[in-house]
């Protein structure tokens, strides 16, 4: 039942994931913000409820389902509604 990211990465750099299977997930499979030559490989994404990996802040959800301005960096999001 997990809504975060399986995994996060934030001002990271020169991880590398190989080989691996995330899945099962309401969030999303990896979160990557900042950091640099971070390496995902030979990696197996399924079952995730949103996205398998996501690179950059997202945005947080709109107070309805109607896009009324530009949205707010957010980390660890990707702008759907919490509601869904």
């Amino acid at each position: 039942m997990l809504d975060e990211p399986l995994l996060q990465l934030k001002n990271a750099s020169f991880i590398h994931f190989n080989g691996i299977t995330l899945e099962c997930s309401r969030g999303m499979g990896v979160y990557i913000e900042k950091g640099k030559e971070n390496k995902i490989e030979n990696c197996v994404f399924r079952n995730l409820g949103i996205v398998g990996i996501c690179v950059g802040k997202g945005i947080e959800p709109f107070a309805e389902l109607t896009h009324e301005g530009d949205g707010q960096p957010a980390s660890g999001k990707i702008g759907k509604p919490d509601e869904l």
